[in-house]
């Protein structure tokens, strides 16, 4: 399974938290999906603890969006 090293952070407020255990550290880098207050737009939120955490995020992130219609990754 692509996603096995992905894992959804409990009782999250703010949005939804999806975290990796990079290198053998867990919870080690992690991103966060959230809405906007003001804008229609649904920011994404990543930092990492380790060597290229953020890279492997957004190219996982990349990946599972390319192509879907009206996503703006140019971020990614």
């Amino acid at each position: 399974n692509e996603k096995s090293d992905w894992h959804i952070a409990d009782d999250n407020h703010e949005g939804i938290r999806v975290y990796f255990d990079f290198d053998g550290i867990e919870k080690s880098a992690w991103f966060l999906l959230r809405l906007s207050v003001h804008d229609p737009v649904i920011p994404i939120n990543i930092e990492s603890d380790v060597p290229n955490g953020i890279k492997r995020i957004k190219t996982k992130l990349r990946e599972i969006l390319i192509g879907k219609k009206g996503l703006d990754i140019s971020n990614l």
